[in-house]
């Protein structure tokens, strides 16, 4: 009997675990399932996420978020310092251009020069008036070099022809910055040696080139126009830039700017960020106009082999909390965007075509990181070399690069001091739009 019993135990006891193992199993395939359908879901966001900001970027190259704001050469040279936006605007001198057809029609009766500075106080553009002097100057200059009359000639300047007194406009004056600086018959770099009001610096062509927001005009003139067009005014005289010029400002996201200087305090992003899908829509643009351009060809030359450099995936960004302590923050910039961009202008703009290349280059994880695959890619469309490869480190291993669906790019769990940046942020600081 208790051998019976002892039996009996035993089948109940194995029924049991038969049973337990079979729920286990259940639930982990289960579990397994949801994991699978969760990785196609990031999958599938991360490569609509790409798609989307690549259209948007070749989007912002066709159309502008706010007019393009010009000032008659003669009324400008008639003020004895830079006017502020709204006073031009009540006075009824300024001329606004609302889309890019308009500015091609425009400039079929006009010429358009574009003012390019840097600024001399955090709440002044040209404290001294020494800019002002000198873009008079360079206005006669300029237009006697290319017979210009200056009764048929339209300026753009910063301080005059963005929005001033409302931010919202003025974030979208920014944003479409690009745009004016492209689309125009020069573009004049104002630089003489001016010490500025509150750091106490000389103001000069040298401290010009560093400063991001002067890059980013300069460059975007460039990958529509190369250097033909450009000037430079300084106490010297008002000359074609120097050969070498471009090869500084080119690298427009590792210039200074004043967000970085002050650490971002009070601020929702870094200024870089504003600008990754303005220039990514122009390097677009440029590959595909390189094709019937010799001047652009070589421009978009240069380019390639610079872009790691020129484009970068990401940055660390300095951020003073609220409690005063600071910290270093890996933001994405381009990520994998300057790829993706390659890929959608080579299948000819086929969404479902860029959605396969990036589902077989990129591996989703389930903390919203997209981690690229070492051995994927197409090769450069302007080189032989594949953009895919891993990137050794300094101490020679290789490292992968991590994006993040939502728009942030890091090395690390998102836990770990990741900026949860979406989409384009412009910041406009409160020492002045352009001079950050």
């Amino acid at each position: 009997i208790c051998s019976t019993n002892n039996d009996e135990l035993v089948l109940i006891l194995m029924t049991v675990l038969g049973v337990l193992v079979a729920l286990l199993l259940v639930f982990l395939i289960r579990r397994a399932y949801q994991q699978y359908m969760q990785y196609l879901k990031l999958q599938e966001e991360a490569a609509a996420n790409t798609l989307r900001q690549v259209q948007d970027s070749l989007e912002m190259t066709v159309s502008m978020r706010y007019p393009f704001t010009l000032v008659r050469a003669v009324d400008l040279m008639r003020e004895t310092e830079m006017v502020r936006h709204e006073n031009m605007r009540d006075k009824g001198k300024l001329q606004l251009l609302d889309s890019l057809d308009a500015v091609k029609a425009f400039r079929e009766q006009f010429k358009i020069i574009f003012f390019s500075h840097q600024w001399t106080s955090f709440n002044k553009p040209d404290h001294t008036t020494a800019h002002h002097r000198l873009t008079c100057r360079a206005l006669q200059d300029v237009c006697e070099n290319e017979g210009w009359a200056l009764d048929e000639v339209f300026v753009w300047v910063d301080y005059t022809s963005i929005p001033q007194a409302h931010r919202g406009i003025q974030a979208l004056a920014i944003q479409s910055l690009v745009h004016y600086s492209a689309n125009t018959d020069a573009f004049v770099i104002i630089a003489p040696k001016v010490q500025h009001e509150d750091t106490g610096v000389e103001c000069n062509a040298e401290t010009y080139q560093r400063r991001a927001w002067c890059r980013a005009e300069q460059f975007a003139q460039y990958l529509i126009n190369g250097t033909s067009r450009m000037w430079l005014a300084t106490e010297a005289g008002v000359n074609p830039v120097p050969k070498d010029w471009a090869s500084d400002f080119v690298e427009v996201f590792h210039g200074d700017l004043t967000c970085c200087r002050i650490k971002h305090k009070g601020m929702p992003a870094c200024d870089r960020v504003s600008l990754v899908l303005p220039f990514l829509g122009l390097y677009g643009q440029l590959l595909k106009e390189s094709q019937e351009s010799g001047v652009l060809a070589e421009v978009a030359d240069k380019i390639q082999r610079q872009k790691d450099e020129i484009f970068p995936q990401n940055v660390d960004v300095e951020w003073i909390q609220k409690d005063g302590t600071t910290t270093i923050k890996k933001t994405r910039l381009f990520g994998e965007l300057i790829e993706a961009m390659e890929i959608y202008l080579e299948s000819g703009h086929n969404a479902d075509e860029l959605k396969a290349q990036f589902r077989s280059r990129f591996k989703a994880r389930s903390d919203g990181i997209i981690v690229r695959l070492q051995n994927s890619g197409l090769g450069d469309p302007c080189s032989n070399k594949s953009p895919s490869s891993p990137v050794p480190n300094a101490g020679g291993s290789t490292r992968t690069s991590m994006i993040g669906i939502s728009g942030n790019s890091t090395e690390v769990a998102p836990s770990e001091s990741v900026d949860p940046l979406q989409g384009v942020v412009v910041n406009v600081s409160a020492e002045g739009p352009m001079h950050a």
